[in-house]
């Protein structure tokens, strides 16, 4: 009797498989213990489903999984020269996400993809309602702060999470201009609509540049045929964007004056008692780190701590205000900065190397170019491929957007 369950457990192991992809995006803004229950089943699913000489296969011939596997082992050779091995394990795993692709190209059924991103969009749209409640001090979620949009992560996360919701709903807009289901034409025209007011509420910023950012390249995408029209829009939607801002998010404007402040205190008093200014002697720091070790870096738990170190020595050790060191003990807020300190330009040579893999074998490539600018605008103040709701973001779509070596159902 057992023997049978486990026979036709077996044969049913990819389609659990695919839904639990579905599962993992609906989760995903969600709950961090359910990203990491998630993964763990896929992996585990992935593993029980066998057929390994066709895995091995696929794989070995990759160009994406070849350039991981040189990213990825690298970082373990950095091993060697690393002296916070507590650091450098807790960096490492951020990257375990990519196991999703490696996952997806394997055995992701095709026509799982779009109940994939519904899932996604379907987890969004809860967010947005628990955040709408708690920010509006209609009840209290999960013991959240009133007034308070981030729920389950950090504000900066989430603003690249609803930044990125606006990006897809747009691009799905597009993609079903003649829809055939006008329920599910309606349903991504609410989800957009719905994400692009909130990206005004929520305070990170970094999602809205982000958008900014990746804007006009969607709406060359869309309006590629009509130059004049492209640039026209572009032009209008940039004022109704940044109208929209100074107008009704009173946070904006005050942060912009604030940023000026902070950069005129830095660059005329040398005072750098600030956020901005403590990043800008994070910048410097991470810079004069690079000139002494460009190559190999400092070792992939180490960054932090040769900051401090390099810190101490060009200010002889004087008291660190509260602002320096709550940022000096986090990360560097720079992506490319904490792969080139950590790792030096070899790593970073591995880390591009593995997008411009992505981009070249990717089956949607312009969805994949509006990933992959959004994500590297996003880079630019903060690492986030080494936070979990991020990293696990960025993974799954490129799981889904990458070449379509999809498995037949009847395989299985």
């Amino acid at each position: 009797m057992l023997h049978k369950i486990f026979i036709l457990f077996r044969g049913k192991v990819n389609i659990f498989l695919n839904y639990s992809f579905v599962v993992f995006a609906f989760v995903l803004p969600l709950s961090r213990s359910g990203i990491s229950i998630m993964l763990v089943m896929i992996t585990f699913l992935w593993i029980v489903e066998g057929n390994w000489n066709e895995k091995y296969n696929r794989l070995r011939h990759d160009k994406l999984v070849k350039s991981f596997g040189l990213y990825f082992g690298f970082l373990i050779v950095s091993l060697l020269w690393t002296d916070n091995y507590h650091n450098a394990l807790i960096n490492v795993m951020n990257y375990v996400y990519l196991l999703l692709v490696i996952a997806a190209l394997t055995s992701l059924q095709e026509k799982f993809l779009s109940k994939i991103i519904f899932g996604f969009a379907t987890g969004i749209l809860l967010l947005l309602f628990l955040s709408v409640l708690n920010y509006f001090e209609i009840v209290t979620v999960f013991g959240a702060g009133f007034r308070t949009a981030s729920l389950f992560m950090s504000r900066l996360e989430y603003s690249m999470f609803i930044g990125w919701s606006v990006v897809l709903g747009l691009y799905t807009l597009s993609e079903k201009s003649n829809p055939k289901n006008l329920a599910i034409y309606v349903f991504w025209t609410i989800f957009t609509i719905l994400n692009f007011v909130w990206i005004f509420v929520q305070d990170g910023r970094i999602g809205q540049l982000a958008f900014i950012v990746t804007l006009p390249i969607l709406l060359y995408f869309i309006l590629k045929k009509s130059k004049r029209r492209y640039f026209l829009l572009t032009l209008f939607l940039f004022i109704l964007v940044l109208g929209l801002e100074f107008t009704y998010n009173r946070t904006f404007s005050e942060r912009i004056n604030r940023v000026n402040q902070e950069f005129s205190a830095a660059f005329e008093e040398n005072y750098y008692n600030t956020s901005i200014g403590t990043r800008i002697v994070t910048i410097k720091l991470a810079l004069f780190m690079i000139s002494k070790s460009p190559f190999i870096g400092y070792g992939v738990g180490d960054a932090i701590d040769e900051l401090l170190n390099f810190y101490n020595i060009q200010n002889k050790g004087e008291h660190i205000s509260d602002t320096m060191n709550i940022i000096l003990n986090t990360h560097l807020h720079n992506q490319y900065l904490q792969i080139l300190v950590e790792t030096g330009f070899i790593g970073f040579f591995l880390f591009l190397m593995m997008f411009w893999s992505f981009y070249k074998e990717a089956e949607f490539k312009r969805i994949a170019i509006l990933l992959i600018v959004f994500f590297f605008t996003g880079f630019m103040v903060e690492p986030f491929l080494h936070k979990q709701f991020s990293s696990a973001l960025i993974c799954l779509f490129m799981s889904i957007f990458y070449k379509n070596n999809k498995v037949d159902l009847e395989k299985h």
